[in-house]
């Protein structure tokens, strides 16, 4: 039996994202951009729902983040 490939995503992990809650130094300041990333997460979950799959790998690279 054969496998094949039925989705690929990259999903990034800014931490400000994964914390349940931040601390005061890793609050986003930025304007904009956070949202779009939040959307991007939803739609992909609703994306997963629908997909009939055995395993799941997901590459999320993080980026520098600066403190301060």
């Amino acid at each position: 039996m054969s496998g094949e490939i039925v989705l690929g995503t990259l999903a990034p992990h800014p931490p400000h994202l994964v914390y349940a809650e931040n601390p005061e130094q890793n609050e986003a300041y930025a304007e904009g951009g956070w949202e779009t990333l939040r959307w991007g997460y939803q739609r992909l979950a609703r994306k997963l729902k629908t997909i009939d799959y055995d395993a799941m790998v997901v590459f999320t690279p993080h980026w520098q983040t600066y403190i301060g």
